[in-house]
């Protein structure tokens, strides 16, 4: 008999990419394969992202063991990879804090150029096979999306939908 070997596996439509964490090593999404991911772009000025990211790390100490994964992409402003880590480090942040220099939300579709609101947040809901799911941002003033804050139990039922 034949054995058969199974296709390998395909991330989806979520775009993928490659930047540092807060401590300088390199992260790519897709080794995230076979998990499902929030993830949040943020700014360390912006205090509605506080809340946000907060209400998401909630979520994750209550789902990390079905295989949830946070990955927080904080994007440079006029702060640093240092200041994103105080910044986790304060809200006492134990997933994933990447730094990025604006390529996930240009990649995601979230860069709104000429917008000088920047107290924004975005949240990506992407399930196992890497397939977005839901895409929401907190700023009233967006043109590319509905402003939702996502309170603790918004997040929990659109993580419950990709578990």
């Amino acid at each position: 008999t034949a054995a058969t070997t199974a296709a390998p596996l395909r991330w989806g439509n979520a775009p993928d990419f490659t930047i540092d964490d807060v401590n300088g090593n390199s992260f790519t999404l897709s080794s995230e394969m076979g998990h499902p991911i929030v993830m949040i772009v943020w700014i360390t000025t912006c205090s509605i992202c506080e809340y946000e990211l907060q209400y998401a790390q909630s979520v994750y100490n209550k789902y990390s063991s079905q295989g949830l994964e946070v990955i927080g992409v904080c994007e440079y402003q006029s702060n640093s990879a240092s200041d994103a880590k105080s910044k986790a480090a304060s809200l006492g942040l134990i997933h994933k804090i990447l730094f990025d220099m604006w390529q996930v939300p240009r990649m995601y579709g979230m860069y709104e150029p000429g917008t000088t609101n920047m107290d924004t947040s975005w949240m990506v809901f992407i399930d196992r096979q890497g397939n977005i799911y839901k895409k929401l941002c907190n700023n009233p003033y967006s043109q590319t999306t509905g402003a939702q804050f996502l309170y603790e139990s918004d997040i929990e039922t659109y993580v419950k939908a990709i578990l």
